[in-house]
């Protein structure tokens, strides 16, 4: 994912063409962090059902 920035607003792109086309309307490139994977994943809570 590619991150651009212009006027306090980010956009995010997933291919080399559409950021090539932000790049090439004035749009600039940022870095940002990947957010970090939890190790383990959260148990799935599960909903009982009264009767």
């Amino acid at each position: 994912m590619i991150t651009f920035e212009r006027d306090g607003v980010r956009m995010n792109v997933e291919s080399e063409i559409q950021a090539s086309a932000f790049a090439l309307s004035g749009w600039k490139r940022v870095e940002v962090a990947e957010k970090a994977t939890p190790t383990e994943p959260k148990p799935k809570t599960t909903r009982t059902v009264k009767k």
